[in-house]
C-alpha cells in the first residue's frame, strides 16, 4: 500500500475512536472514547510498554478483589499494544489514607475515582511487582500515605493470606 494511503487510514481511525485529548504523559496520550464516555483510549508511542504492562497487569488480578479493588480496568489491548481501552476515572484532589504498599508510585496524577466512588489507580504501565506477587500468593498490606518511609522498600512488605 502506498505511505500516505496507510497514514490517512490511521488518522481516520483515530479520530474516530478518540475524542478529547484528557491527558500526555512521557510514553501516552488519553482521549475520551467516543464509542462510550466511561472508558478512555490510551495511545502509546512507539517504543514503550506501558499498555501492554497495564493490560497485563489486570488480567491477572481482575478475578483478585485484593487487588482488583485498587486499579482502574482494561478493557482492550490492541494487537501491536499502542492503544489500551480502560475505564475512565475523575481526577482527584487527594489520595485516600490507606494504600496498598505495592503501589509505591503516589503522584496524584497516576489515581483518579471509578464512576462508583472507588479510588483506583489508573496509570499502573511502570508497575512490574503485581504479578510477581500475585506468583508469590502475598497480599497488599495498607499503609499510612503519610509515612512515605514505609513505601521506600521497594513494595516488598508483604502478608501472606494462606493459611
Amino acid at each position: 500500500m502506498d505511505e500516505k494511503f496507510d497514514r490517512s487510514i490511521y488518522e481516520d481511525s483515530i479520530s474516530l475512536i478518540c475524542g478529547k485529548l484528557l491527558g500526555q504523559g512521557i510514553s501516552r496520550s488519553v482521549y475520551q472514547f467516543n464509542f462510550d464516555d466511561t472508558k478512555v483510549v490510551k495511545i502509546e508511542r512507539p517504543g514503550f510498554f506501558q499498555n501492554v504492562i497495564e493490560a497485563e497487569i489486570w488480567s491477572q488480578i481482575a478475578s483478585n478483589k485484593a487487588y482488583s479493588k485498587w486499579f482502574a480496568p482494561c478493557s482492550y489491548l490492541s494487537l501491536n499494544g499502542r492503544i489500551l481501552i480502560q475505564d475512565k476515572c475523575e481526577n482527584i484532589d487527594s489520595l485516600p489514607d490507606k494504600v496498598p504498599n505495592i503501589l509505591c508510585d503516589l503522584a496524584l496524577d497516576n489515581w483518579g475515582k471509578l464512576p462508583n466512588g472507588k479510588i483506583v489507580v489508573r496509570d499502573y504501565g511502570v508497575n512490574d511487582i503485581i504479578p510477581r506477587l500475585m506468583h508469590d500468593h502475598k497480599s497488599p498490606v495498607l499503609e499510612d500515605v503519610d509515612n512515605l518511609d514505609q513505601l521506600e522498600n521497594e513494595s516488598l512488605t508483604l502478608q501472606d493470606h494462606l493459611p
